[in-house]
This record gives C-alpha cells, structure tokens and sequence, in this order.
C-alpha cells in the first residue's frame, strides 16, 4: 500500500489565485493532468520497488479529492464529499475571499486577526475549570 499526495502544481495559500489567471494549461494541470501524471509516477515508482506491476489501485478523496478520484477512476474509489454543483461552490469559494478584502484586494481578516478571534473563542467556550487540565 502506497500514498500519493500531490499539490496539483499549487504553492501557496488556499486564497492565492493569482497562480491561475490566463493561464489555460496550469488550470487543465490543476483540473485534471496533474492527478494523473502524479498516478502515473506513483504506479511507476511502485513497478520499480516490488519489480512488477500494480495489481490494485484504489483512489481516496473528499471534497476536491473526491472530484480527482472521479476523475481518475481506478480498480476502487473511494470519493468523499464530492461537490456536485462545482461552478456554484466556485463561486461561494470567490465570494468568501473577495467579502473578506478592502477596496485595494487587501484581505481584512489576516491570520494573526483569524487566530486571535479563534483564541478569543475558545477562551469563551471553555469553562475555566476545564481550560487547563
């Protein structure tokens, strides 16, 4: 049994999306190409360790991993929490970020602001008999 995780060519934050704009081959790498080259290098690494081919292969995902496995359909699938209307989460996921920035598309809620209100929180949620034990 083996694990093949993969960044799909993405390096950065979830809100970063500058990556993708005008760029048709990185969003086909994104949408499809990388999943399978990555379980193409996968089969072939394995082939090369056990000296001979793969018998079985089974694909997880959930969420966005469960669309790849869809995509990638193998001998078993297991896809978890596929999105069924992708265009309308797409535009949920832009809505969020582009709610969350001032007129100059900077973000309002930075991650130092997003832990100190979760810290806040969680102070309030928890009795204090509890909070430290």
């Amino acid at each position: 049994m083996h694990r093949n995780p993969s960044d799909l060519g993405h390096r950065g934050t979830g809100l970063d999306n500058a990556w993708v704009h005008y760029n048709l081959q990185v969003k086909m790498n994104g949408g499809y190409r990388s999943t399978h080259v990555a379980t193409l290098a996968a089969n072939a690494i394995v082939r090369a360790f056990y000296g001979r081919e793969v018998s079985r292969s089974y694909f997880s995902g959930c969420s966005t991993g469960g669309r790849q496995a869809l995509h990638e359909a193998q001998d078993g699938i297991i896809a978890r929490a596929t999105p069924i209307r992708p265009a309308n989460l797409y535009v949920m996921f832009a809505w969020s970020i582009l709610a969350n920035c001032d007129s100059t598309s900077r973000s309002l809620l930075t991650l130092t602001t997003a832990f100190a209100v979760l810290s806040a929180f969680i102070a309030l949620s928890i009795p204090s008999h509890m909070a430290n034990g």
